[in-house]
């Protein structure tokens, strides 16, 4: 097996707040894309609400000529598969250190997982094929006189060429924003190709760095139910609560996460995870360090945690988190083995339904997004 590792921009500039969208070839079966962003952080980065890139990655979209792209999520989501995928954020520098480099990549993904070899985007099918990327970076977010930076890699798959008859598509399929406590939503999935893969996102915010995340997952993601032929077969009917004592999150799903910065006092870091079982942190001054002592770290079991401290205004540090839910993502369906007879088909299935409910408090302005990989021909 051999791929095909072409670049097509270094250090193209960016606006922040815009949509960014350019060609891609016409020709070559596309195993996976790579897009990394760079930017210079503004001298309180640390004092952002969304102090990381992925935070202000609106959608990563590719499109040939047709009505439905070949690929459609928030940033969030493109990190939050990889991490299924392979146990571990993409690669990255997620650094809110004052004035200071941070870069994140992207891995779009056609096949399975990147360097699949089975299944790729064949670009000759299309006329046309275009990636874009949409941001809602503010000025106060970037170093001023400062850019957003992108480069864009693509790797082909050269031979074997009698596979990649058919690509894995994944999108956003349907959302619901929660408007009262104690709701529910069901989620009628489509029956036009095999699923490999559900993700429920829950995306919440923050009403500033010194409060918590105030619409936790497990309050926007409180019940699931999990259906086919008609409602007649549960697939599951849980309780996100009962998974700290079970299998957390549906599936054992373990990730890593990773970040340095700095922070003040009773500034909440956010830890990527929505349930991190395990953290640590370690104080990286520029000085000797003479004070650890002085830093207390939140164990409370929630994704954003504050560590406290009584000497310095400032302190830098690099920290490293394991646990479940990549940037609050459940993932509800797995292929295992990882085969097509294994795949959900609806339509031969009757009607698969994923029902969710929210809370009965403090659960009324967050929004769950329903995600699909599904199997399509080339």
């Amino acid at each position: 097996m051999r791929f095909r590792h072409d670049r097509k921009y270094k250090t193209k500039t960016l606006t922040e707040a815009t949509s960014w969208s350019d060609d891609l070839p016409t020709s070559g079966l596309l195993d996976h894309i790579i897009a990394t962003l760079r930017i210079y952080n503004n001298s309180a980065m640390y004092n952002r609400i969304y102090p990381h890139i992925h935070d202000h990655i609106t959608n990563i979209k590719v499109k040939g000529n047709g009505a439905e792209p070949f690929y459609d999520v928030r940033g969030e989501t493109c990190l939050a598969q990889y991490a299924f995928e392979k146990g571990v954020f993409p690669p990255g520098h997620r650094d809110v250190m004052s004035s200071n480099y941070q870069a994140q990549s992207f891995i779009i993904p056609f096949g399975r997982w990147p360097f699949d070899g089975k299944y790729a985007l064949d670009l000759s099918k299309e006329a046309a094929t275009k990636l874009e990327i949409t941001n809602d970076f503010a000025a106060a977010d970037l170093q001023a006189t400062q850019n957003i930076w992108l480069d864009v890699d693509l790797v082909f798959l050269e031979e074997p060429l009698e596979f990649a008859k058919k690509f894995m598509k994944t999108y956003e399929y349907d959302k619901n924003t929660w408007t009262a406590n104690s709701q529910e939503k069901t989620f009628k999935l489509p029956k036009k190709a095999p699923i490999r893969e559900i993700l429920l996102g829950c995306f919440t915010t923050r009403s500033a760095v010194t409060s918590s995340q105030a619409d936790k997952a497990w309050r926007n993601l409180r019940t699931l139910k999990y259906t086919y032929k008609s409602g007649d077969i549960v697939l599951k009917d849980d309780d996100l609560y009962r998974h700290d004592q079970d299998m957390l999150w549906g599936y054992p799903d373990w990730v890593r996460s990773w970040g340095a910065g700095e922070s003040v006092a009773l500034n909440y870091m956010d830890t990527m995870l929505c349930r991190p079982m395990d953290f640590s942190l370690v104080p990286a001054y520029s000085g000797a360090p003479t004070n650890y002592a002085s830093v207390v770290i939140d164990q409370r079991i929630e994704r954003f945690k504050v560590y406290r401290k009584v000497e310095d205004a400032n302190m830098q540090n690099l920290w490293t988190a394991g646990g479940y839910g990549p940037l609050d993502h459940l993932r509800i369906l797995e292929a295992v083995p990882d085969i097509e007879s294994r795949y959900l088909d609806p339509a031969a299935m009757a009607d698969v339904e994923v029902k969710v409910g929210n809370s009965s408090s403090d659960a009324s302005t967050g929004t769950v997004r329903c995600i699909l990989q599904v199997l399509m021909a080339n």
